[in-house]
Order: C-alpha cells, then structure tokens, then sequence
C-alpha cells in the first residue's frame, strides 16, 4: 500500500495508508522517508537513521497516496502513477510523478487522459519504456482493460487498445506484475478479475449501465504478456500451490528464472494468508515453497514492500500483519541461505564482521551507555567484596599464628592423629591441653571431649589436680565450662603453679578471644 525503492544505496519510502479508529477508510499519508544503507545497520536499532526527506522544490505539493502504481526508472529516479489520493474523492493535482533522488526534485508529468487508476501494476520493459495495465478507475471503479505505455525519453503516453486484455472486458486488481529473467514476458499474479458488462439503460440509453463482477484469481494459472509479440498466454503452474491472494509482493530474483512471492491476503478475508513465501521458477512452472525460520521474521504480512539488494539481500518492510495491526518495522532475508538477519553489511563497508560494532552508525545508545556504566560500578563492588574477605582472611590467619605462637605450638604442623595432642613445654607438668576434635585417651580410657573446648588433663594415670579455667569477668569453676564464646578473653592456669587471681592479670596466656578451634 506504500512504495519502497532502492536507489543509489539508499531507500525511500512514500505514501502509505493508517487506519483511524471511528472511520471506515484509511486515511492516506505523504510521508516521504529515506534510509542510508551503504553503511552497516543493526536491523533492530534503525529508527534514529531514518530521515524525512522534504521537496527539494518548495513550489511543488506532495500529496497523501496510497495503492499507486510504482517502478524504478534508474538509479536516481523512481515513477508513481495513480492511486487513491486523498481517498475522499478528490483527484489528485499531480497524477504521474517523477522523484529524482541526486537532486531532490519533484517532476510532475503530463497526464494520459482523466482516468486516475488505483490498484494496477507498473514494470519498467527498459531503460525508457513503463508498461502500466489494469487497475480500476477512481471515478467510477470500471476496470481499466487496455495497457497504457509511458516513454520516459519523450514524455508521452501511448495505449494498446490492440492488445487489450484477455476478453476485451476484463483487468485485473489488486495483483503483481514482474518481468521475466530474459526481460520478454510479464507475469500477473494474484489480485482479482474485474469485469464490466455493460447494459442498456431502457429508460435513458445515453447513460448505460456499469455491471462489475469479481472473481478471484487461482495462484496456478497465471497470466502472461509476451511484450515482443503483444499477446495474451496463461501459464498453468504445477508442484504446491499458494493459496489465492492480494497485496503481495514479487521480486525476480537475479541470474535466474525464479520469482519470489511474499505475503499477501486471502482474497476473501482481512488477515495474511499463512502461507507467505514461495518462489516460482518459470521455465518450469513449479512453485517451491520456502521454509523460513520463525525466530524473528517477518512473518504473514499485507500491503508491504519488498526491496532487493545487491543479488543477495531483500528487505521486507512495513505492511499489516497477522494480528491486523499495521508495522512499523522491517526485516532483511539473505537470499543465499533464505534465512532472516539482523545485520546488514553494506556493499560499501570495509568491515566484513557485521559484529564487530554494537550500534551500526558509530554511536551508542543511551541504553548502552547505561549498562556499560552499571557494570563498571558492579564489577567494582566485586572486587571490592573480593579485597575485604581477603584482608579479614589474613587477618585471621595473623590472630591464628600469635595463638598458637602463646601456646607454643609450631606453625602449620599436624598434631598426632589419635589424641591431637599439642606440645606445650611452656606449661608445668603433668598438664597438657588437648583440643576434643577427636576422642582423646585419658587414664588409659577414652574420653570425648565437647568440640573445641581447651582441657587440662594430667598425663600419667594419677590425677594431681584438675586446672582451673578462669574467665575474664573473675569467676572460676573446677570444672569445664559448657562453652567457650569467641568473644571471651579466657586464662588457663594450674592451681598447683600458678595462683589464681580474681582479676585475671598476672594468670593469662592468651593475648587474643579463643577461637572455636585451636589450630
């Protein structure tokens, strides 16, 4: 329903249709956009590329358009002929129109007679010629039978009233016409047939009476115009056929006999059909259809347009999809693979990675920017927590060192793997302090001991005297406490060698809180 052409690695798109809830129309547009892609893109993140393009020639009015007939003239210009216009039965000012893109002009040209067409097909035969056919008439939605022709060289429309169409009465809408690989035959597909049965109005003969019927047209017999002879043939296809459709698209596909059909709607409803891609090759008259992946794609879609590019990539752009909402977005297919991108490389690109950069015009989004930025701060809160749990290790580790430095222990060696004795030649004999990790021997009989809890036992088999374990609050018991806190400064002493005092100055061995486990 809009147009979109290539022209010197760029895409302009125009016109286009929007549907406004409370109306039964839609309301046309003359927007006129423009995309650089002789830069690499990420398909996704484009919408900051596009650009409005005004008239270059102020004096000349762009008019709202939609369901026109379009055709690129060479690598500057594109054509557009006909359409709805305003859609609200006014004619357009300027019918036929030229843009020259290397100049940004706006060309009005002379006009074929009073029929404003909407819904027929253009193809450029050569560099001069545009062969225009069916369609119906804006002011009275009589189909147009007779092809018209357009000299871009000499400005001058010519109609082959000779050729005609099938029966002379028919033409059909809504439908695709393509040139063929050697440039001879066109093929119509699609759309449907309109025809015009004229009757006698009895009552007053000057005004006949229009009788316009519709069929659709089946996707195995197509139409075909052999422009060298000008006549009619039908091409009847075989191998699985796509359903009937309308507001399609085809491409011919390059050094090959093969048309690529894409999207449409079914004839007889509102929403895309679902089988949207095929490929036609028309030296054998077989359509193949084409399995593409449905992670991101373009999907079933209507009223879009389908641009080539380079031999290799076709972009699918806007259109309606199968949800009946009209797209904003577009898709680029690789027609090597026939699988769907999100990153186009410019023929003119010098880089060969189209991911060697997040954003294709050279800038990051703010989104981007964001995230690089939150993880600076999360990967210097990692390293930060990395740098504490080491300082509180070592910290450790130094504490654990001094105790066992106060208690006479050698660093890093394994006590005895039965009793877990520790040497301790600094404390009076018979005592020993064991570490109860393990059942330690005592007498001659096994005792368990609570877990970390230091004990003095004598180590022959007579008891001279149980130590006694004194706190820092003053209190002593005869006995081994239930526990020992981590945050308790505690003494150990022997009663027999050493007095015990209530304030615990003169009796303390351990400098530093006792540990759940001795090293």
């Amino acid at each position: 329903m809009l147009a979109c052409v290539l022209l010197s690695e760029q895409i302009y798109c125009y016109g286009g249709g929007m549907y406004v809830a409370g109306r039964n129309v839609s309301t046309t547009l003359s927007d006129h956009y423009r995309l650089d892609i002789s830069k690499n893109l990420h398909i996704p993140r484009t919408w900051s590329d596009w650009e409005v393009v005004n008239p270059g020639n102020t004096s000349f009015q762009l008019e709202p358009n939609m369901l026109f007939s379009t055709t690129v003239l060479n690598n500057n210009s594109y054509l557009i002929d006909g359409g709805l216009g305003y859609n609200n039965g006014t004619s357009l000012v300027n019918r036929t129109t030229v843009y020259h893109a290397d100049t940004n002009v706006w060309e009005s040209l002379p006009m074929n007679d009073t029929h404003q067409i909407s819904m027929g097909s253009a193809v450029l035969l050569n560099k001069d010629i545009v062969w225009f056919w069916g369609g119906s008439d804006l002011s009275n939605d009589i189909p147009f039978v007779y092809p018209r022709e357009f000299n871009v060289a000499t400005k001058r429309w010519s109609s082959h009233i000779n050729i005609g169409s099938v029966d002379n009465r028919s033409a059909w809408i809504q439908h695709t016409g393509s040139l063929s690989g050697n440039n001879r035959y066109i093929y119509y597909m699609g759309g449907v047939t309109v025809t015009n049965t004229t009757v006698i109005n009895e009552d007053h003969p000057e005004e006949p009476i229009f009788n316009v019927t519709s069929t659709v047209n089946p996707m195995n017999r197509l139409l075909m115009l052999d422009t060298v002879q000008q006549n009619w043939t039908w091409m009847i296809t075989n191998g699985p056929t796509p359903s009937p459709r309308k507001f399609h698209t085809v491409v011919q596909l390059p050094d090959s006999n093969n048309l690529l059909l894409y999207g449409g709607v079914a004839t007889n409803g509102s929403l895309p059909v679902d089988d949207f891609c095929y490929i036609l090759d028309t030296a054998r008259a077989r359509w193949t259809p084409v399995s593409l992946p449905v992670s991101r794609q373009a999907g079933p879609r209507y009223g879009h347009s389908a641009v080539l590019y380079s031999n290799r990539t076709l972009f699918i752009m806007f259109g309606v999809d199968e949800l009946g909402y009209v797209r904003d977005d577009f898709f680029m297919m690789d027609l090597n693979t026939m699988t769907w991108s999100d990153y186009f490389v410019s023929m003119n690109s010098s880089s060969s990675n189209p991911h060697s950069s997040h954003s294709w015009n050279g800038r990051l989004s703010k989104g981007a920017i964001t995230g690089i930025i939150m993880a600076i701060f999360a990967l210097f809160g990692i390293l930060a927590t990395l740098l504490i749990f080491y300082l509180l290790h070592k910290k450790t580790q130094q504490e654990k060192e001094e105790l066992r430095q106060s208690l006479g222990l050698e660093g890093g060696k394994a006590m005895d793997s039965e009793a877990h004795v520790s040497s301790q030649d600094h404390l009076t004999a018979p005592f020993k302090i064991y570490t109860a990790s393990s059942p330690t021997i005592v007498n001659g009989s096994r005792t368990h001991h609570d877990l970390d809890e230091p004990l003095i036992e004598p180590v022959s088999g007579t008891l001279v005297k149980r130590s006694t374990i004194s706190f820092d609050n003053g209190q002593s018991s005869s006995s081994r406490p239930s526990s020992l806190k981590p945050s308790s400064r505690t003494a150990l002493t022997s009663s027999d060698d050493q007095p015990t005092s209530s304030d615990n100055t003169k009796s303390s061995l351990l400098p530093h809180p006792l540990r759940l486990r001795l090293p």
